[in-house]
């Protein structure tokens, strides 16, 4: 079934998906990381967000035979979909850590979604946590719906929480007993994995070793796509908690299909990361 964004909330406004958010409000250093383009409020629980996924990226898009939407692309806008609504529209400061505390991920409809041209992603985003509370959010559980050019793929629920400069960095060197290693300071090491062999096309996204038998897979730690993060120097453009006036809608375009396995589980990751 293809839809709109008003048909998935009503009497809201088409999202613009014509020029990318500040990048400070998603923690980001490059422009070319940027895939949100826009965010609307629905009410103080509720709000829509839009990006456009990239028909070309260097890590995203990198997989031999490449014919459907990468998860952890879709994983990535819901991070900044998160990242930027908690800024615009939860009031979070922006000298404030976000530490991802879980996430889960279903994509039932993942292989019958568009694929390959710039393609628009909208999210419906729910949150446990009210626009205009009195105290200083903490934390916030967020439930996310895909929908890929009028197509619903699936959806993606994450905890997050929200802590001080000053706080997180007690917490980063209370076990070590001193502030943790840059990762500018880690040296990288060299991939003996031919990227092929792991479906890649370009050696600079492929971080796997293989020692002794073993499979060992290593974050590169200055990988120019999962390691490029900037928290905000400067106060970003902030918008009003307020639902914003309805406009016209028009209608993406209808979904192209691939030939692949159809995805049945869900993954789920547990355990505190650093956004």
């Amino acid at each position: 079934m293809t839809v709109t964004a008003s048909d998935f909330l009503p009497a809201l406004r088409e999202l613009d998906f014509v020029r990318s958010v500040d990048r400070r409000l998603l923690h980001r250093r490059a422009l070319s990381e940027v895939f949100l383009t826009d965010t609307a409020a629905v009410d103080r629980r509720r709000f829509l967000a839009g990006a456009q996924l990239p028909s070309s990226h260097a890590y995203f898009t990198d997989h031999v035979g490449h014919s459907v939407i990468d998860p952890m692309l879709l994983l990535e806008c819901a991070r900044q979909a998160e990242t930027c609504g908690a800024h615009r529209h939860l009031g979070v400061d922006d000298d404030t850590k976000f530490v991802l505390q879980s996430w889960s991920m279903r994509l039932p409809g993942l292989f019958h979604a568009h694929s390959g041209d710039p393609a628009e992603l909208t999210m419906r985003v729910s949150t446990d946590r009210a626009a205009g509370a009195s105290a200083p959010a903490r934390s916030a559980a967020y439930d996310m719906r895909f929908l890929v050019s009028g197509q619903e793929v699936g959806e993606v629920r994450m905890a997050v929480g929200y802590v001080s400069s000053a706080a997180y960095s007690v917490i980063r060197s209370k076990r070590r007993g001193r502030p943790p290693v840059s990762s500018d300071d880690v040296a990288p090491l060299p991939a003996t994995v031919q990227p092929a062999e792991v479906g890649r096309a370009n050696a600079e996204t492929n971080a796997n070793r293989v020692a002794r038998g073993t499979v060992l897979l290593e974050l590169a730690p200055l990988h120019l796509s999962l390691g490029d993060r900037n928290a905000p120097r400067s106060a970003p453009e902030r918008r009003s908690p307020s639902p914003s006036p309805p406009r016209s809608a028009s209608t993406p375009p209808g979904p192209s299909t691939s030939s692949a396995p159809s995805p049945r589980s869900a993954a789920t990751t547990r355990g505190p990361t650093s956004t």
